[in-house]
């Protein structure tokens, strides 16, 4: 269980990583590393979660809404569809590419990303126990979500 949390916290801790505010005007722009995860098409993505359709939402939160999907490799993932951003592409894969080396057996992986035209979405490794927030509360508010078991407050002061 606190593996679960560990994941649920470095997802979030992406998330943060890459809704980060523009550069002020005039500040100089970093190098972009390579980003070590493959780029997804637009159309792959489309495919496997039935065009972004509701019965493939599994969750929503405040950067978007996330969908479950069997990739063409045979892999599940979580695909969270961002809502739009003013962040220039550059920014964006900078941050992308940050993200795709965090590495460590606790954490979701990210396993790819897509940039089509206004659309950007970043692919997670599934987490089959949820998320963060269906962890500590249940899981709420999504179409079809079987209630799931709730975290006692001292399994979550021993989590932590």
């Amino acid at each position: 269980m606190e593996a679960n949390i560990q994941l649920k916290a470095q997802l979030a801790m992406s998330e943060t990583i890459m809704h980060q505010t523009q550069l002020p005007k005039g500040a100089q722009a970093f190098k972009i590393q390579p980003i070590e995860v493959p780029e997804i098409s637009g159309d792959e993505l489309k495919e496997v979660t039935a065009n972004f359709g509701t019965n493939s939402l599994i969750g929503e939160g405040s950067y978007g809404r996330v969908y479950y999907g069997v990739l063409k490799s045979g892999q599940d993932a979580s695909i969270k569809k961002l809502d739009a951003s003013k962040q220039p592409d550059d920014e964006f894969l900078a941050q992308v590419s940050m993200v795709s080396r965090l590495k460590h057996e606790n954490f979701v992986q990210l396993l790819g990303y897509c940039v089509d035209g206004g659309s950007r979405v970043l692919i997670y490794e599934f987490a089959s126990n949820g998320s963060l927030h269906d962890i500590l509360h249940g899981r709420k508010g999504v179409k079809g979500a079987q209630p799931g078991p709730v975290l006692t407050w001292p399994q979550r002061v021993t989590s932590s």
